[in-house]
């Protein structure tokens, strides 16, 4: 099977386990539970009444394409800051600017979870990206899904990489979990959590 043929099956499968995710959730939203304990509920909670109209449920996902669209932009330009193709010098402002002032940033191996600050992120991978060790190199979504929920939002991504490291090839796969929020400034990451195939 070609790359291509992979990252798509990869795409297709994950968005099934996404769709199997939410069926199972709405389906245990549509039970009547009934509660023993002495907890005082809403009146619109009691007698398994239904929500009054408009109330906010959290599994109601909107579909803002102005949102999206802003979503889409950021998450491309936090993958172009990684980007030193056809002599492209990449940028340390740029990458930190995709980020809240206090995002946190994880990533997960088989030796456990990594950490960072943006800063302790972005500076290291500007370096290996400007001073030769890394040539050649890009990362790119292959598929993603996108949920928003008035001014917050999850995407989930897959990516492949790839790149000259210290003169050899270098290609790899993974997931990006995005946590982003709509601030006066625009959309940015609030927090990201990636897993490498195969790591």
């Amino acid at each position: 099977m070609s790359p291509a043929a992979k990252a798509r099956a990869s795409c297709v499968a994950e968005k099934l386990k996404t769709k199997i995710r939410y069926s199972r959730r709405s389906n245990l939203n549509a039970m009547h539970l009934k509660f023993e304990a002495k907890l005082e509920l809403p009146a619109h909670t009691r007698d398994n009444q239904p929500f009054p109209a408009g109330y906010p449920l959290v599994n109601q996902c909107m579909d803002d394409s102005a949102a999206q669209r802003e979503i889409d932009a950021l998450v491309a330009n936090f993958f172009s800051a990684l980007d030193n193709r056809d002599g492209a010098t990449p940028r340390l402002a740029d990458l930190i600017d995709c980020f809240t002032d206090k995002a946190t940033i994880v990533r997960r191996s088989n030796s456990g979870a990594e950490l960072y600050t943006v800063k302790e992120f972005a500076i290291p991978r500007i370096e290996l990206l400007t001073q030769g060790a890394l040539l050649h190199f890009h990362e790119w979504e292959t598929c993603s899904t996108t949920q928003i929920f008035d001014g917050i939002a999850i995407r989930t991504s897959r990516y492949g990489k790839s790149g000259l490291l210290d003169g050899n090839d270098f290609t790899g796969s993974g997931t990006k979990c995005f946590q982003l929020v709509d601030l006066d400034t625009g959309w940015r990451i609030a927090s990201l959590a990636w897993v490498d195939d195969n790591s």
